[in-house]
């Protein structure tokens, strides 16, 4: 892999690794970034994703209204600091962030709040470049949800042979009950069943 890059005397450089795999060659697309850069920039702070997450909500405590800051910290607190609290931020590795992403992709959420995880994610880590915590972001490197990683649970359905021994057990109840107890209420099943079966109806 080759990377391409503007030195601060303004002159093109490029860099030439090896890699093996996507995440592999992206991982080493974000070292070399962060080496790069670190040359004439201050070191990288060491600080974990839990403390930065307690200095950025404060500061957020200035900038937002308190239901927004609300919803950040609930959204962090659940969905981030559950996988990296502990984590050092120069740490996130793009196939470290490659697993949380696959474990927020495995889970039942809508894709729109799916990205609004990511949405708050990478704005944490901006304010943290923002401060000189960390060199790039590398969140944008594994980019947001889309509808292919979406989660589908599995749909559940009757055979053609599963629906026509239960509707036969529904019918006989519903003679049953009719002929024992006068009580015709039993058919409504029977007939909601046929229906819902053959016009391909689904329960919302």
């Amino acid at each position: 892999m080759r990377i391409n890059y503007i030195a601060d005397n303004g002159m093109y450089k490029q860099l030439t690794r090896t890699a093996y795999g996507y995440d592999n060659a992206k991982d080493i697309e974000y070292k070399l970034e962060q080496e790069n850069k670190a040359k004439d920039e201050v070191p990288v702070r060491k600080i974990t994703v839990r403390q930065l997450y307690d200095e950025y909500v404060k500061v957020k405590e200035h900038e937002v209204r308190e239901l927004t800051l609300y919803k950040t910290k609930n959204v962090l607190k659940r969905y981030v600091l559950s996988f990296f609290e502990d984590c050092y931020i120069d740490k996130l590795t793009v196939s470290l962030l490659q697993e949380w992403k696959l474990s927020i992709s495995k889970t039942e959420l809508a894709l729109i709040t799916k990205q609004n995880i990511y949405k708050e994610f990478r704005t944490m880590l901006n304010y943290a470049v923002k401060v000189d915590y960390i060199l790039v972001n590398p969140l944008p490197k594994v980019g947001n949800f889309k509808d292919a990683l979406a989660y589908k649970p599995e749909i559940k359905f009757y055979t053609p042979k599963e629906f026509r021994k239960y509707i036969e057990i529904a019918k006989k109840e519903a003679k049953k009950k009719q002929k024992q107890e006068k009580n015709y209420y039993e058919w409504n099943y029977y007939v909601f069943f046929n229906i819902a079966y053959y016009m391909g109806l689904r329960k919302r």
